[in-house]
């Protein structure tokens, strides 16, 4: 070791990370001793390294003891996290000296940050934060409220008491007894404010401190830090300041917040933001207030939280437009509902939303610019990109009835769009207006949006694009307002296919592909996860209006439905089993047991003869398109059954249901599974007219593609992985997911009529695919997101069947929040209602059990297909 400071400063650095060894091999107790042991040689040093070597040793403790609550918060904070905080701000100059060379290494090996003051801050916030978030859960407790029940009953006597007092005499007897009486409640009302107002006041500031550490760390962090920024929205979110001077410590805290939070606003950088766009977008307006385009959408009318929100969003959309305008242009559009019951969705939009977004537009359409990197033809490109956004609009609501033959879409041929089309609102109009544009004003491909960048820089060679359209589009479904798949051609020279939908919601669709980008970068993170090459295959979704989106085609897929059978014998079932029972006959036999009202132990008769006479098929999936090759065929069963596993795991945890075989992408090239469709989510299919009951699809093909150990090995070990990861990670999902409380057109329960509908279009869906060649592929192999299945459930037609009432609206809420607890408990380990926790290999047993059994799967829907 070199002699000197400098050399001592590593050989503490070798004794905290012998430290940590003790500390993750289960010796607790000699990893602290030596922590402090360290500690008492480096405490009182004055050279930077050591000062350093004793805040991180300090900040460590206190990480340890808080974990095993070993010591009282206060006791935390005042031995060890604040002198921690402390110490490294102090020596923060002399620090930058040390975080390079070795001493990088060393703190990078021991799991720290070259930045010790990033890293602390970070420590403390997460500190403070759960210590709010331990205080508030402990007063919403029954046992808190109880108790604060009690106290306004002693309130009331402690009146009633002070009455009777002054109605006597203070000579008489049973005025003495009063007396004493009403002393012993002043005193118990007396303890209880000082407590009542202690803990007030410990939720005010351990909130305050959260958020303001937060701050510090993400102003000096070059990374992401979606973990931390996550938890400053959700704490933000949680605790709008309002106007006016209300000395209540909960208000004052919320000011407080606020301020902490406009001064990120103007000095974290804007990209770690993005990833929460629509949590951040959706909580613009409300209340019907008013916003003004002088400030870029701060509304000087506006409460305090607002006002910093729309500088938020307007720095978001200046620097990162090409990842934000188009959610800020589909919260203006949101009075763009066509279809049925539109003029009823209208009425209860939120405008105050409307009006905020259609004033931070106008700002920077105005011709305001960002702070950094921002693009010098914003305006432009504003302009443009809302032009763009109405012809897609335009082409979404395009009456296609007229181009149905015997009751189906046209899909030979394709349609003029400036016949189905007004002009002015045409894709040509939008290109003309461009050309007079430099290219860096156009505006990006939706379904293609850049990476983003930390500098905000999108220069011309940095996003790709749009340069034309093709002139005609195909129709893939039925109705008023069929989806339409339509090529947009890029700069880059390449065609993206994009699907075109109308009259159904999408915002769920795009958030739940949010979660699964989220996912993934959960993944990356995780050592476990990534050794397993776990991840979830996503699509763009852009909403652009409450029931207008454009989605990224995938192309390279095919249903599960569509390579397992067909009606021209092509199907696997058929090629290789030709004397088993046709998927078709088995489906019928099991839609007349549900038509008949068949019993359940009938129903389990249907399905076990049905799979007695089926052998499962998809293993030869991989053996015709992968034999050729040993490897790969190993290496592409293997993408598959993780694929699988973190889909299963993902998707039981948001409630995904409509499973069914059509819903259920197979990739040609990879192999691994795409997940199309999420009208039912967060277990509304339990409350469909014949419930879902198994957690996910797992049924006799799909474990048929994962080999010889089927569920056993890496399909149980990649799901432990995930729901590890899930567990650990469940604050910042459940941040991502509230955006869903605070969007008062999501549709978070199904009436009876939609559910219903959602049944029989499936088994409809189901007929298509086994009598009609694919349900909805298209000529290419690619398959849109809403093939086989009928639209999402619209807001609209659920406030129509619902009514329109205060009652309905505030359900709705309840709704979303019994939700979002399900969620939290599925992350809990608990899966029943009387069942402990389980840990994660026993959850995970658990759910492939209930998935894989009989019974359940006999009482699914027979659209379903649950003997596939």
């Amino acid at each position: 070791v070199a002699a000197g400071e400098g050399g001592q400063h590593l050989l503490f650095a070798w004794h905290r990370e012998q430290a940590e060894l003790d500390w993750s091999a289960g010796l607790r107790d000699a990893g602290v001793h030596k922590l402090e042991h360290l500690l008492g040689r480096v405490e009182g040093r004055v050279a930077p390294a050591l000062r350093t070597q004793e805040g991180l040793a300090r900040l460590r403790i206190g990480e340890w003891h808080a974990e095993g609550r070993s010591l009282g918060a206060e006791a935390l904070v005042v031995q060890y996290f604040q002198p921690a905080y402390e110490n490294l701000t102090q020596v923060d100059e002399a620090q930058k000296a040390l975080s390079a060379g070795a001493d990088r290494e060393v703190l990078a090996a021991i799991g720290m940050d070259a930045d010790p003051l990033e890293h602390s801050s970070f420590a403390l916030a997460d500190y403070y934060a759960r210590l709010h978030d331990s205080l508030v859960a402990r007063r919403e407790a029954a046992e808190w409220q109880d108790r604060v029940r009690v106290n306004e009953g002693r309130r009331a006597e402690y009146r009633r008491t002070e009455e009777l007092l002054a109605a006597l005499s203070s000579d008489e007897e049973a005025w003495k007894t009063y007396k004493r009486h009403a002393l012993r409640l002043e005193r118990e009302l007396e303890l209880d404010r000082v407590e009542f107002e202690a803990a007030d006041a410990h939720v005010a500031n351990n909130l305050v401190e959260a958020v303001r550490l937060y701050g510090v760390g993400l102003r000096r962090s070059a990374g992401r830090d979606m973990r931390a920024v996550a938890r400053v929205v959700s704490l933000w979110f949680a605790h709008p300041a309002q106007a006016g001077s209300d000395p209540d410590p909960a208000a004052a805290a919320a000011a407080q917040v606020n301020s902490e939070v406009v001064e990120m606003v103007d000095a974290v950088p804007s990209f770690k933001f993005v990833p929460l766009v629509y949590q951040i977008f959706s909580r613009l307006g409300g209340g019907g207030e008013e916003a003004t385009p002088d400030d870029l959408g701060a509304g000087g009318g506006a409460s305090p939280f607002q006002q910093t929100l729309g500088r938020l969003v307007s720095r978001m959309c200046a620097e990162h437009p090409h990842h934000c305008l188009p959610q800020l242009l589909a919260l203006r559009n949101g009075g763009e509902i066509f279809g049925e019951g539109g003029d009823q969705a209208r009425m209860n939009m939120d405008e105050g939303k409307v009006r905020r977004a259609d004033a931070i537009l106008t700002g920077l359409a105005g011709g305001a610019q960002g702070r950094r990197g921002c693009e010098r033809n914003l305006a432009q490109l504003v302009k443009l990109t809302s032009r763009l956004a109405n012809a897609y609009i335009a082409l979404a609501a395009a009456d296609t009835s007229r181009y149905h033959q015997r009751g189906r879409a046209r899909t030979l041929g394709d349609i003029d769009i400036k016949k189905m089309v007004e002009r002015g609102t045409n894709f040509g109009d939008v290109l003309r207006a461009a050309r007079k544009a430099p290219r860096e004003a156009l505006p990006a491909m939706f379904t293609a949006a850049p990476p983003l960048r930390p500098d905000a820089r999108y220069g011309a060679d940095a996003v790709v694009r749009v340069r034309d359209f093709a002139t005609t589009v195909r129709l893939t479904d039925t109705g008023v307002n069929c989806p339409k798949v339509l090529v947009c051609y890029g700069d880059d020279g390449r065609a993206y296919k994009q699907l075109v939908k109308g009259a159904d919601d999408t915002r769920q669709d795009a958030v739940m592909q949010q979660v699964f980008t989220t996912v993934n970068e959960l993944f990356q993170g995780d050592a476990g996860a990534r050794a397993r090459r776990l991840r979830i295959v996503t699509y763009r979704i852009v909403p652009l209006s409450p029931n207008t989106g454009v989605l990224e085609w995938v192309e390279g897929t095919e249903p599960l439905g569509n390579f397992l059978m067909d009606r021209s014998g092509r199907g696997a079932h058929s090629r290789y089993y030709p004397d088993d029972w046709s998927p078709e006959k088995g489906r019928k036999l099991m839609t007349a047991a549900y038509k008949r009202k068949a019993s359940p132990q009938e129903r389990l008769k249907v399905y076990r003869e049905c799979c007695a006479h089926m052998h499962p098929a998809f293993r030869f999936f991989f053996l015709e398109r992968f034999s050729a090759v040993p490897e790969q065929l190993v290496e592409r069963r293997a993408a598959y059954t993780h694929s699988v596993a973190c889909s299963s795991i993902v998707g039981h945890v948001l409630g995904i249901g409509d499973r069914h075989s059509n819903n259920i992408l197979l990739h040609h090239s990879t192999a691994e599974v795409v997940h199309i469709d999420f009208g039912i989510t967060f277990e509304q299919g339990k409350i469909l007219a014949f419930p879902e009951t198994v957690p996910f699809r797992l049924t006799r093909d799909i474990v048929d593609g994962m080999g010889v150990t089927a569920t056993r090995g890496a399909f149980s070990a990649a799901c432990a992985d995930t729901l590890r990861v899930l567990r650990e990670n469940r604050r910042l999902l459940l941040t991502v997911l509230e955006v869903l409380m605070h969007d008062p057109l999501h549709s978070w329960m199904l009436s009876p009529v939609q559910a219903r509908n959602k049944q029989r279009d499936d088994v409809d869906a189901a007929a298509a695919t086994q009598q009609g060649g694919g349900g909805g592929r298209n000529s290419s192999g690619g398959r849109s997101s809403s093939g086989g299945r009928s639209p999402s459930p619209s807001p609209s037609t659920l406030t129509q069947t619902l009514g329109n009432d205060g009652a309905e609206r505030a359900s709705t809420v309840d709704a979303a929040r019994r939700a979002l607890y399900r969620i939290q408990q599925k992350l809990a380990g608990y899966e029943d209602a009387i069942g402990d926790a389980l840990s994660v290999e026993g959850q995970v047993q658990k759910l492939i059990a209930d998935a894989r059994d009989d019974v359940r799967l006999a009482q699914l829907f027979p659209g379903w297909g649950a003997h596939l």
